[in-house]
C-alpha cells in the first residue's frame, strides 16, 4: 500500500523536474533558428552593397 503514494510522487517529481529543464529553453528553436538565418542573409545582402560603392 505505501508503493502507490511513492509512485505518485516520483511521477510528479519528474514532470517537475522535466518542466525546469525546458523552462530556460526557446519555445520554438525552429523559428529561432530561421529568424538567424534570416538576420545573416540580410547583413550578407547590405555588405554586398558596401562593396560596390
Amino acid at each position: 500500500m505505501i508503493f502507490i503514494p511513492v509512485i505518485i510522487v516520483f511521477l510528479i517529481l519528474g514532470a517537475y523536474l522535466k518542466w525546469l529543464n525546458d523552462y530556460g529553453k526557446p519555445k520554438n528553436q525552429k523559428k529561432e533558428k530561421r529568424k538567424a538565418d534570416l538576420k545573416n542573409a540580410l547583413g550578407d545582402f547590405r555588405n554586398q552593397f558596401d562593396i560596390k560603392k
